[in-house]
């Protein structure tokens, strides 16, 4: 009797449980995600950049209808810049002479940020899935800068305030599409996207001067666009709906 009595709990309870899952997966989902990509540059932005890389994070929530809607940032980051902006600082052999009358060790590398809102939409691939193709778009704000890496300590031409002058900083609202997979998984252990991000800066200088540079040939008005692919793992976090929870 007292066996018969524990199949039948374990079953009840079994069921109560599945129930439980079932209903918190249809349901409204929190998720936290953090990502990673790398970006083609295109447009103006290629003439001062070449491939770059990008990681970010964003918070969003997934509703019963697979709309998302999230803010996001991302950070861009890498060592291929064709714009010399310590040019006039550079002797005929090419070399910069620092402070302390020796080669300054000077790299120049590719800096930048977006902060962004977006909304997005997964296609579920077949009935009570929250996986399939996902289509997002964004509405942000875009900057991209030169960073001078010092790493004699004696570039002093460059140090300081004087290095705004250098940096070629651009800012501007942007725009943001991407469409790919996503996936979120029953199990709760394996949530994940990945697919093309395209993205169109309309930007332009953040500084009153640039050293260096004729102001008329640093244009007032720029289009950096950009294409990368973007992967990115999700914490996902489930809520019952009052409407939804199950009592026994």
């Amino acid at each position: 009797m007292i066996k018969t009595f524990s199949t039948i709990f374990f079953c009840v309870f079994v069921c109560f449980a599945n129930a439980q899952v079932d209903s918190s997966f249809m349901g409204k989902i929190r998720i936290v995600e953090f990502n990673y990509g790398q970006v083609i540059p295109m447009a103006d932005l290629a003439d001062r950049f070449g491939l770059f890389g990008t990681i970010g994070t964003g918070i969003s929530v997934l509703n019963k209808q697979n709309y998302q809607f999230g803010i996001n940032t991302q950070f861009y980051f890498g060592n291929r810049v064709k714009e010399d902006v310590l040019e006039n600082l550079r002797t005929s052999e090419g070399l910069i002479i620092g402070s302390d009358g020796r080669d300054a060790i000077v790299f120049l590398r590719m800096r930048g940020i977006d902060f962004s809102g977006s909304v997005a939409k997964t296609y579920a691939l077949k009935p009570n899935s929250r996986s399939g193709i996902k289509l997002g778009f964004g509405l942000g704000y875009s900057m991209y800068w030169i960073r001078i890496q010092d790493d004699s300590r004696s570039l002093t031409q460059a140090s300081g305030d004087y290095k705004f002058g250098y940096d070629r900083k651009v800012g501007g609202i942007s725009l943001n599409q991407f469409v790919g997979y996503q996936r979120i998984g029953k199990n709760k252990r394996l949530n994940f996207y990945a697919g093309l991000n395209f993205k169109e800066s309309f930007t332009k200088s953040l500084r009153n001067f640039n050293f260096g540079v004729d102001p008329s040939e640093f244009k007032s008005s720029r289009l950096d666009l950009n294409l990368g692919l973007q992967v990115g793992m999700m914490l996902v976090f489930y809520k019952f709906d009052k409407s939804e929870e199950i009592y026994y």
